[in-house]
């Protein structure tokens, strides 16, 4: 057998890379089928856990939406069978599924797979077959489930609504609650337990595999090593000894001699082949004139530079390239040759290294002329390693530029022409009047290549007859020279009768004498195009809930109407159309059905208008029509009645009917009239008129009216500078208790201290105050004045319990922050939150009744006091009184007044009470001013009043000197 150190180089390391390599090789084989018995069995484990898991939940999500189903079923009235049928094919489809989950349970249940698995292994572990018998009492207990459910909606069915519900009580309940739910949580923890005996084997095999991995790692690394070092110790000796030898040739000194050792390898062969190489060299010399004549005689430009980039060196191949004399260019620098300097940055090249560097660019001639080149350089470097100069080496690639850009342009008009292809070409021959049309050209109006002539009669008569005079005309111009281009948009008719838009454009050919001797063109369908121009025009002036004219169209006819009357003696109107209590509506019957009513508001309307007259939608709940050639003034009053009769009949909405009114400003035109805001002004103003006159009503814009909106906008003023100034105080009445008329809380209200009027009530201000949504402002600082001055309150008589109760305006309880807000206060001024009550409108709850449920939910939760003011004035809220998180409620004054002599009133606020007292919520009398309305509500179990029977509003030192004598007897 061969001895190691005889072996050549290859040869060792040959034998070195595959023995680590089996080595390896083998370790990586036992990992991976280490690896794959393990994930096997894990796959088989997670896909377990996630089908069983998945098949406990959903068995447990069927029961749950059955019994809900259920519940659903026997809430239904008797009268909605639609219904019924809904959630009864709901329940049934809810019961095939727990089938199928316990059909999925039973056959894919993993105790019996690991069981099996352990067994072949002869493993021992405790596991039972209790998981299938879970499976089959689940499955025995369903079918019994199945016929309770059955039962329930055979009930169901035969309007028996009492049997129906005590089976599901008594059966279906107590069925789901006893028995399926925990064998469900019997079958999930028996699974979990054959998991968790799983993932112990598996971790077992786990550990043994690592323990093997490492070892045979260890012995793998040991050998590797070994190689590793011998290889080295035979190798790196003599390659360093070569290296050193070579880097004394290169200084010069060619005695150097490498001494082998005897050595049969690659490195001895090498070794002798070095030492030979030397011989050679000594006895070898290249004159210095000789390489000269080599450098001048290349055919590519040669220019040497030192650091600095001064030129030192060039060759006759760059002096017949640049036009200079070799004297010209030597010690000159070579930027001013190269059109990117940027290019030749050398300092950076050398600090980077970046060598050799290349790239194409611009040589400049002595005339100033660019050459394009391959330009390419390398460094000079001593012999000790510092780099002194540079090569470079230019190539004159001229001819390849041309061809390049030659072919850049061909694929240019190649593109051109494909791009056309879309399009139909024509080529008309004005001699002999033929024209070739493509194929394309004729497909798009829907022929066939021999349908059409070859003729240009062929074409005008495809040409609608509208344009076909025009279309021959510009064509004639242009071959005569009378229009420097021919681009014309026509109709052209379509083998299927219609006719389609397309844009046609050509080019002439002319001979020597000017005379057109051809045109070349194109011919583009445009019909989508025009279509989508026309659906643009129309959807700019249009509305597109209702196809009415819009807002655009209302401005653009009413400046051409207000300039029209100044020249003639023409008369038109604008009307201004308000839908009342549209918000309410579109809440209780959603956004689809309040769109079908507003739709049909502008179809009624539109019926009863001339075609000179124009409807027009403005806003979500607001019209525009404009009435035109008028002859009276009375024509306007005539067609605003006609449209208030049209619009009483009731609106079918889901066989219900649903009645509306509306509201109309008209402003009449004049001379005066410049801007078309000036009239829509106008009639804004006569419509804001009929806010406080009644519904179903319609006034005429009077100059007179311009004042009150003046007014309107003086207060406005006002009351922007009152919330500057702080001007508004709160007066606090109490609430007492109807036995004994001890004080158990107050009612903060608003008052304006006005500097010149003085204390100014809210009825006289709080109207423009909402219009102009300063209620907002006005009430947040309300609110922040009680919470302080309550807070002091709370500290100085802590003993003594009451509440001062807020109102709230509906578009504070609107914004979508307002709890926040209200919290964000009472936190700020350190106050209980049983102190603080907030009385709520019954229209903003019953505004979006579901929201205001659950922010009520939030006020309450943080512990504040919670009243409805002026209950059962408003969209009564009874309905819902049992659902809201309340404490109070308020009875307004008009329901009790007179209530010793009205026998009527009296069962009603009999009623109210007894309800509230019911449902745990305290009813509080506002507004009691007479002993006989004192002792009938008293009579009647009224627990709370307010009213100046008691107390006139107060300030806040007052407020506190009662406070200060009822805590004083409480102390007592």
């Amino acid at each position: 057998m061969m001895k190691l150190k005889s072996l050549k180089i290859s040869e060792k390391l040959t034998i070195g890379f595959l023995g680590t390599s089996l080595l390896l090789l083998g370790l990586g084989l036992f990992y991976l089928k280490r690896d794959y018995d393990i994930q096997n069995q894990t796959d088989r484990v997670i896909k377990a856990i996630i089908l069983e898991a998945q098949t406990a939940t959903d068995m447990s999500e069927s029961l749950q939406k059955i019994q809900i189903y259920a519940r659903e079923l026997l809430d239904i009235d008797s009268g909605k069978p639609k219904k019924y049928l809904k959630y009864k094919a709901k329940v049934q489809k809810e019961l095939e599924d727990l089938n199928k989950d316990i059909a999925v349970g039973k056959s894919a249940n993993l105790s019996i797979t690991i069981k099996r698995e352990l067994k072949e292994k002869n493993q021992s572990i405790a596991l039972q077959d209790k998981d299938l018998q879970t499976i089959e009492e689940l499955r025995e207990e369903i079918f019994i489930y199945q016929d309770n459910v059955a039962r329930f909606l055979s009930y169901l069915k035969n309007d028996n609504l009492k049997g129906a519900k005590i089976i599901f009580d008594s059966e279906i309940e107590k069925q789901v609650k006893d028995k399926l739910i925990p064998l469900i949580y019997q079958y999930q923890v028996l699974s979990l337990k054959a998991i968790d005996s799983a993932n112990k084997l598996i971790d077992e095999k786990l550990s043994i595999s690592l323990q093997l991995i490492r070892i045979y790692t260890v012995v793998a690394v040991i050998f590797s090593l070994a190689l590793y070092l011998y290889i080295y110790r035979s190798i790196y000796p003599p390659i360093k000894q070569l290296q050193k030898a070579a880097q004394e040739v290169g200084k010069g000194k060619l005695n150097t001699k490498i001494y082998p050792r005897n050595r049969e390898d690659e490195l001895g062969i090498l070794a002798k082949a070095f030492n030979s190489m030397l011989e050679g060299l000594q006895e070898t010399t290249v004159s210095k004139s000789y390489l000269v004549d080599i450098i001048d005689s290349m055919a590519d430009s040669l220019i040497v530079i030192n650091t600095k980039g001064t030129i030192k060196k060039v060759n006759n191949a760059t002096i017949e390239l640049l036009g200079y004399s070799e004297a010209e260019l030597t010690n000159n620098r070579i930027y001013h040759l190269v059109e990117e300097e940027s290019n030749l940055n050398l300092n950076a090249l050398i600090e980077a290294n970046k060598f050799p560097f290349k790239c194409e660019t611009n040589y400049i001639t002595k005339e100033q002329k660019a050459i394009p080149v391959a330009f390419s350089m390398a460094e000079i470097v001593s012999e000790e390693g510092k780099v002194e100069g540079m090569v470079c080496l230019a190539r004159d690639i001229t001819n390849r530029s041309r061809s390049q850009k030659a072919l850049q342009e061909r694929e240019e008009r190649y593109s051109l022409a494909i791009e056309a292809v879309n399009d139909g070409l024509w080529d008309y021959r004005v001699k002999n009047e033929e024209i070739y049309l493509s194929p394309r050209w004729k497909t798009m109006i829907g022929y066939e290549d021999e349908e059409i002539g070859n003729k240009m009669d062929d074409w005008y008569e495809l040409i609608h007859p509208d344009t076909r005079e025009t279309f021959k005309e510009q064509l004639l111009a242009y071959l005569k020279g009378i229009e420097s281009e021919f681009e014309i948009t026509y109709q052209i008719k379509h083998k299927d009768g219609d006719y389609r838009w397309v844009l046609c454009r050509g080019k002439v050919v002319r001979d020597k004498s000017g005379r057109a001797d051809r045109i070349v063109g194109v011919q583009t369908d445009i019909t989508e195009r025009k279509q989508n121009e026309e659906r643009l025009r129309f959807e700019a002036f249009h509305d597109r809930l209702t196809g009415l004219l819009n807002r655009n169209y209302l401005f653009d006819r009413l400046a051409q109407l207000i300039e029209t009357a100044q020249d003639k003696d023409t008369m038109f109107a604008l009307m201004l159309l308000d839908i009342d209590r549209f918000k309410r509506i579109e809440n209780s019957l959603g956004h689809f059905d309040a769109d079908r009513i507003l739709i049909e508001i502008g179809q009624r309307i539109s019926q009863i208008l001339d075609s000179v007259h124009k409807v027009v939608r403005l806003e979500r709940d607001s019209f525009a029509i404009i009435l035109e050639d008028l002859q009276y003034s009375s024509e306007a009053a005539a067609i605003a009645e006609t449209i208030l009769k049209k619009l009483e009949t009731p609106f079918e909405i889901e066989q219900r009917q649903i009645f509306i009114t509306v509201r109309i400003g008209i402003a009449l035109s004049n001379k005066f009239y410049n801007r078309v805001d000036e009239v829509i002004a106008d009639a804004n103003t006569a419509l804001l008129q009929l806010k406080d006159s009644g519904k179903a009503n319609y006034t005429i814009f009077e100059p007179s009216m311009g004042i009150k909106s003046l007014n309107f906008i003086e207060t406005e003023n006002q009351l922007r500078s009152a919330i500057k100034r702080k001007e508004f105080l709160v007066f606090y009445q109490p609430i007492v208790e109807m036995q004994g008329e001890k004080i158990v809380g107050f009612e903060a209200l608003l008052r304006w201290n006005h500097p010149q009027r003085g204390l100014i009530c809210p009825s006289k201000f709080m109207t423009i105050a909402k219009e102009t949504r300063l209620i907002l402002q006005i009430s947040w600082e309300v609110l922040r004045q009680v919470c302080s001055q309550m807070s002091q309150w709370q500290n100085k008589y802590p003993q003594f319990e009451f509440f001062v109760s807020v109102n709230i305006s509906e578009f504070q309880f609107a914004q979508i922050d307002f709890h926040n807000y209200v919290v964000r206060i009472i936190r700020e001024a350190g106050l209980q939150p049983h102190r603080l009550q907030l009385e709520i409108t019954e229209n903003a709850i019953i505004e979006d009744i579901e929201r205001a449920k659950f922010v009520l939910q939030q006020l309450k939760n943080f512990g504040i006091k919670l009243s409805i003011d002026d209950f059962g004035t408003g969209y009564s809220a009874l309905g819902h009184l049992h659902n809201l998180p309340i404490n109070n409620f308020k009875i307004d004054r008009s329901l009790f007044k007179n209530i010793a002599i009205d026998r009527q009133k009296f069962k009603v606020i009999k009623s109210i009470i007894n309800l509230g007292l019911a449902l745990e919520i305290n009813p509080i009398a506002e507004g009691v001013e007479t002993r006989d309305e004192f002792d009938k509500l008293q009579e009647l179990n009224c627990q709370y009043a307010q009213g100046y029977l008691f107390y006139h509003p107060i300030e806040p030192e007052k407020a506190e000197t009662l406070i200060a004598e009822q805590y004083q007897n409480l102390r007592v």
